[in-house]
């Protein structure tokens, strides 16, 4: 344990020594990540899905504030619809923007779990999201986070609705009418949505509670009800779904949430101490737990001149022998 703190100390010491160049260059590899996993989920354009524009957007938003970056995700996949189906673009569009300004821009950190879905989904973590947001933003990321869900399947749905354009007799009523069945009745998109909703809720509330470990405790808790929810759910909305997958997905979010806790915040526990006092209105109950932290000892090391020593015994010597 000795070890891991140690290393986490030269982590967070080497951020900090090096935060002017790292922090750009952290949100440019999650910007990069972001418009890559969005060009692989509307993947329509061939100018927008070159590597040489996907790394000018991403230095783009190195600075650019957290809601520039979702307009110009929105932007970005607005455009790529435009080319196959320009009035479900213009729907989709209208829909993320009144997305933000009925609830988003009141508290701009909860789009990130709208941008967080697609890369996790990219990167085969998709279980970790509802860990992560309870763990980090609590229950205004449940909204945000369905929104991301609902992001993700739709892009499956028009990639089968595209493959129908020019094949249907009705036009084009017939290929928007499709696409809007297939998307209100995906069964697995609502399961998903409702068992992340329930994740963030229980991650949140055992991740609050002031008994100890309960940062630990409420994401493992939170990766086994995520567990037993989509069994029991799945059963009921007759869904199919990949049980191994599914089971070995949350023990990898479990994971991760575990890694992101331990460098975010770790106490020790062994070391409590209850404070209590009073004014003339209230009596105060306080409970402080200190942070674990390794003092990193500093190593000098110091050069040793041997020719000096050398010189200094033959003078010694020959002082001792005009003694003699």
């Amino acid at each position: 344990m000795t070890t891991l703190l140690i290393f986490r100390e030269q982590i967070r010491g080497f951020y900090q020594r090096f935060q002017r160049g790292l922090k750009p260059l952290g949100k440019f590899i999650i910007a990069f990540l972001l418009f890559w996993s969005l060009n692989g989920l509307f993947e329509y354009s061939e100018l927008f899905g070159k590597w040489t524009v996907l790394l000018g957007i991403s230095i783009i938003c190195i600075w650019l504030p957290l809601g520039a970056i979702f307009f110009l995700s929105i932007l970005y996949t607005g455009i790529q619809l435009v080319s196959t189906l320009p009035e479900i673009a213009l729907v989709y569009m209208v829909l993320f923007l009144l997305a933000y300004l009925i609830y988003i821009r009141l508290e701009i950190r909860t789009c990130i779990p709208i941008l967080m879905v697609p890369i996790a989904f990219a990167l085969q973590v998709p279980y970790v999201v509802p860990i992560l947001v309870g763990m980090l933003i609590g229950p205004a990321g449940i909204i945000p986070t369905g929104f991301g869900i609902f992001l993700y399947f739709f892009s499956i749905h028009v990639k089968d609705t595209v493959s129908l354009v020019g094949t249907t007799q009705n036009g084009e009523l017939e290929v928007y009418r499709y696409l809007l069945e297939q998307v209100f009745q995906d069964k697995q998109m609502l399961l998903m949505m409702l068992v992340f909703a329930l994740v963030i809720g229980i991650v949140w509330v055992f991740y609050r509670m002031k008994h100890n470990e309960a940062w630990n405790q409420s994401i493992v808790i939170g990766g086994v009800a995520g567990m037993l929810l989509f069994l029991s759910l799945g059963f009921m909305l007759d869904v199919e779904m990949e049980i191994g997958t599914m089971v070995i997905g949350f023990i990898i979010a479990v994971v991760i949430g575990l890694v992101v806790q331990f460098f975010k915040c770790i106490v020790d526990y062994s070391r409590v101490e209850y404070v209590q006092f009073e004014d003339d209105e209230y009596y105060y109950y306080i409970k402080a737990v200190p942070k674990v932290s390794v003092a990193q000892k500093e190593v000098s090391i110091k050069r040793i001149n041997t020719r000096k020593r050398v010189k200094n015994n033959s003078e010694s010597n020959e002082s001792v022998k005009e003694v003699k």
